[in-house]
């Protein structure tokens, strides 16, 4: 029984490998019985998945998240509904905290880490949760994976900037989360808003100083032809990495700012008369939350009502870009923070 459950999560994955194959040799050849042919080899991969996870021993197997990955791209790829990919990214989350941080400090498990996280932390800010990457384990193997690069002779100042700002990017959904929460109680404390300020505050700030040294970083770099910034990462990506990865932290900066102005523009509604609230830019009957403006990030208005209808790959020839921008900003798309207003309670 156990060989045949090992089996099955060596299945799983080849089965799930096969049908991203088909399904994107399909598009390419406009071949519709690849792209059939890729739905059946999907549900065989299914199958097999299920078949791995009734098996506590091989939940936590490298196989077994690699196969989850690749039939939560599947879904993306083929765009089979709004959020399909969504409940994929739900089962695929429990199996990373299932292994636990230290599983991804180095080898497979870091590469099953990068491969995904930025979908975990798109989609904990679109269902209005915290991320789990934002507890301190998580940050805490960030030294490790930089001294096993380094160890192995990979080393990169740029690369490793990035993973510092990823943690602090994982921080965002849980800071939105406690903003809603704090802004829906009747009474909060002062104490409990100035901690929730300080905190947003801080990772604010750590993302300008990531975000100054990156940039210092690579126009050094352009400038003197040095690879010391980049290190191990080939010139011909250097420029994509960096503007991918600007692009994810300044979303994530306007995104802070844009809470602690609902911070303070709730605190305000509570000290002051309504009518005077209204004058300051609180209409009577709405709370600070509702008034929220997103449009200092680019295409708020257009891209929210867009990420509304399907917070996914719009069409199925956008899979390729979605994807890129949503695993190399590490899950801040533009379109990101107006679609957090849409959703809330």
């Amino acid at each position: 029984m156990v060989r045949s459950n090992q089996y099955s999560a060596a299945e799983a994955f080849n089965w799930g490998l096969r049908s991203v194959g088909a399904l994107q040799m399909g598009r390419a050849l406009q071949d519709y019985r690849l792209v059939h042919a890729s739905r059946e080899m999907y549900g065989r991969a299914l199958y097999h998945m299920a078949r791995t996870l009734n098996n506590p021993a091989l939940v936590t197997a490298d196989t077994t998240l690699a196969a989850a990955i690749l039939l939560g791209g599947y879904e993306m790829a083929n765009v089979t509904g709004e959020k399909a990919w969504m409940l994929h990214s739900r089962g695929i989350s429990h199996l990373y905290q299932l292994r636990g941080a230290q599983a991804h400090a180095d080898g497979m498990g870091r590469t099953l880490l990068l491969s995904f996280k930025g979908f975990l932390v798109y989609e904990a800010l679109l269902n209005g949760e915290s991320c789990f990457l934002e507890d301190e384990e998580w940050k805490q193997i960030i030294p490790q994976m930089i001294e096993d690069e380094t160890r192995r002779g990979k080393v990169s100042r740029l690369g490793a900037l990035i993973d510092f700002a990823g943690y602090e990017i994982a921080r965002c959904p849980g800071f939105v989360k406690r903003t809603r929460s704090l802004v829906a109680e009747t009474d909060p404390s002062d104490d409990e808003r100035e901690s929730l300020v300080k905190s947003i505050t801080e990772c604010q700030n750590t993302l300008y100083e990531y975000q100054t040294e990156m940039t210092a970083g690579v126009t050094a770099s352009r400038k003197s032809q040095e690879t010391d910034f980049a290190g191990v990462i080939s010139a011909d990506l250097v420029g994509p990495l960096w503007d991918y990865s600007m692009q994810g932290v300044n979303a994530a900066i306007a995104i802070l700012n844009q809470l602690l102005t609902v911070l303070r523009a709730d605190r305000t509604r509570r000290t002051v008369p309504k009518v005077t609230a209204g004058q300051q830019g609180c209409q009577p009957g709405k709370s600070a939350w509702e008034v929220l403006d997103y449009s200092s990030i680019s295409g708020a208005i257009a891209t929210g009502r867009r990420a509304r209808q399907a917070p996914g790959p719009q069409q199925r020839v956008d899979f390729e870009t979605w994807f890129d921008r949503v695993s190399m900003t590490m899950g801040m798309l533009d379109e990101t923070a107006p679609f957090i207003n849409y959703t809330s309670g």
